[in-house]
């Protein structure tokens, strides 16, 4: 079974494959039997050549072992030589919707076959292994499997989210998020920061912006982890979390776009995100808020305003930013408008 020819001659015969497939995984699954190199090998060739033959029953077999047989420390190495991480991930990619749990049963064996394995999860995302994850994880619709198609497809990005978001988009990104949340804070801090990357880049953040409220649960994800100081978010967190709300400040839906204004005017003035704010545009997007709020949302327009204030009073660079977006003419505007005396003293 470890010579193409003789594999391929006996690829020939489905139920003779599966018998010795079969018999070899019996013989070499317990460690304590002690299996030869030789036996190993081809234990893992059988069940590669039974998950690829043309009979579905069959193939699921093959597939099924290869899930419970190649995260076995002492069959790993041959497993991997012989391909059973391409098989288990062309098995996910074929598998329809209504195949879920098989579906979830072979994404968790993966999450574990890659998990210590460095040459494991290589060998998965080449074949295709995170785009497979997304996309079997964007049409999970039962909660448990969503978790551990969401947990195995962070154990093969292992923190690559740019290669993540080139295979999936930003949906599986966002679920992965949103579920990491529930299972593993480190999960959730290391998507967080790559989705952060990624909100700094022009191309990235256009495309989000097309999913207002997929912006708007990132930029609060995102908000959430850097408010406090305490938390020593990264610089890349705290850029990702300016973007992503200035981003959600521009979206054309105006309770969503009030968020992030609003969002800017707690965040921006502290010392820790000041600066990261100002550069990702944070003064303009609120002076954009005053001049387009209404005489009726006096009390919004006062509330940002005073954070104007307060981002200003100390940074020149944040002043400049916001006298060169029009900040004085539309503070100015706000003030002669307002009729409340407490309004106009901030003003």
């Amino acid at each position: 079974m470890t010579t193409v020819v003789s594999r391929e001659a006996l690829a020939q015969d489905p139920n003779g494959l599966q018998f010795l497939a079969h018999s070899l995984g019996m013989l070499v699954a317990e460690p304590a039997s002690m299996p030869s190199p030789t036996l190993t090998r081809g234990a893992a060739y059988a069940l590669v050549a039974l998950s690829a033959t043309p009979q579905p029953e069959l193939a699921s077999q093959g597939a099924g072992a290869l899930a419970d047989l190649t995260p076995k420390p002492h069959l790993s190495a041959a497993f991997v030589e012989a391909g059973a991480l391409p098989a288990v991930v062309r098995h996910i990619q074929n598998m329809a919707r209504s195949e879920a749990n098989a579906v979830v049963t072979l994404a968790r064996a993966l999450g574990v076959m890659v998990a210590d394995n460095e040459a494991a999860r290589l060998a998965a995302v080449e074949a295709g292994g995170i785009k497979a994850l997304g996309a079997a994880l964007l049409g999970c619709s039962e909660v448990e499997g969503r978790l551990t198609l969401a947990l195995s497809l962070a154990k093969l990005a292992r923190g690559d989210w740019g290669a993540a978001y080139e295979a999936c988009g930003w949906p599986a990104i966002l679920a992965v998020l949103n579920l990491g949340s529930e299972a593993s804070g480190a999960i959730h801090l290391e998507v967080a920061n790559g989705a952060a990357t990624l909100m700094t880049t022009v191309v990235s953040r256009e495309a989000l912006a097309q999913d207002p409220n997929g912006l708007q649960f990132l930029a609060h994800s995102l908000g959430m982890l850097v408010a406090e100081p305490a938390s020593m978010p990264s610089p890349t967190l705290t850029r990702g979390a300016a973007y992503a709300l200035v981003a959600l400040s521009a979206t054309p839906q105006p309770e969503l776009a009030s968020q992030g204004a609003g969002a800017l005017a707690d965040l921006t003035p502290k010392p820790h995100l000041s600066a990261a704010f100002v550069e990702a545009g944070a003064l303009p997007a609120v002076v954009r808020h005053i001049q387009n709020m209404a005489r009726s949302e006096a009390n919004a327009v006062v509330t940002l305003a005073r954070a104007l204030g307060v981002m200003v009073a100390d940074n020149e660079a944040a002043r400049l930013a916001a006298v060169e977006a029009g900040g004085i003419k539309a503070l100015g505007a706000a003030l002669l408008g307002c009729s409340e005396v407490e309004g106009r003293l901030t003003l």
